[in-house]
């Protein structure tokens, strides 16, 4: 999914109305276009820190257990960005 597909905005918008920043950060580290090939992995903290990474470079992190559980969500959750991600 994009940070623009609707869907994936509806799971952020949906548990994070009371952590706003959270969301916002997350989203502004989006802000270059993904290349074609590109590696663009997303690491989860047991604490709730979720870092992205863009090939071997980390991009940023943002800390919010709720931010973390909303994007593991809308990768295994009942309506998965890919049914390989499920199985």
């Amino acid at each position: 999914r994009t940070t623009t597909d609707p869907a994936f905005a509806m799971s952020l918008a949906e548990d994070l109305r009371t952590v706003d920043p959270a969301r916002a950060a997350f989203l502004a580290l989006w802000n270059d276009e993904i290349k074609s090939g590109e590696e663009v992995l997303l690491h989860f903290s047991p604490s709730g820190t979720v870092t992205l990474l863009r090939g071997d470079k980390s991009v940023g992190a943002v800390a919010s257990p709720v931010l973390a559980r909303c994007l593991l969500q809308s990768w295994l959750g009942p309506d998965p960005v890919s049914s390989l991600a499920t199985r």
